[in-house]
């Protein structure tokens, strides 16, 4: 669970929402269109439209990690909850939480559980993926938000520019050499 939220950007009710079905192994991608209520066994559709969407499984380490998950649980049905209850229903948010702040007190790490959607927005856009495509993955409503809130985290382009344009005037396509007119 902790992987998944980590390497998707996943709210925490869209991944106790998740069913096996709702995975392509082959395509590599998780289809997100509901999320979990905090209480109960309640599910609504996604936070906004732009939620429904299908993630990439970025990482051959989870894509493994996830059939592995598959291959060793008593997987009955392709219905069945990805985190699922003894009941067979989704386990709860308060699990979770609980499960989260047991690894933090082993670990003294004292950070929220929305700390993995940030941690996985930001390396995405570190790594060059532009908002637009960002934006789609975290399911926000508007590329916008996903600026405002992440960037920090997109890297300058001062050097792709000057590694492109280095010597060339705005004027004109020649070359600025010494014996060019600078008027």
């Amino acid at each position: 669970l902790f992987m998944l939220l980590l390497e998707t950007g996943c709210r925490i009710g869209e991944l106790l929402a998740l069913r096996w079905s709702d995975i392509n192994f082959f395509k590599r991608e998780i289809y997100i269109h509901s999320t979990k209520a905090r209480d109960g066994q309640i599910f609504n559709d996604t936070k906004t439209a732009a939620g429904v969407r299908n993630i990439p499984i970025i990482s051959n380490s989870l894509l493994s990690r996830l059939k592995e998950y598959r291959d060793r649980g008593n997987l009955i049905r392709l219905q069945s909850f990805v985190f699922e209850n003894q009941n067979g229903g989704a386990i709860s948010y308060n699990r979770v939480f609980l499960m989260w702040q047991h690894v933090c007190k082993l670990t003294g790490i004292e950070k929220n559980i929305h700390t993995f959607r940030h941690t996985a927005a930001t390396f995405l856009l570190e790594k060059g993926i532009p908002t637009a495509e960002v934006s789609r993955i975290l399911g926000h409503a508007d590329s916008a938000t996903t600026y405002r809130m992440y960037v920090h985290a997109i890297p300058g382009y001062n050097q792709k520019i000057i590694e492109q344009l280095q010597g060339k005037s705005l004027i004109s396509d020649t070359p600025i050499t010494k014996a060019s007119n600078t008027k």
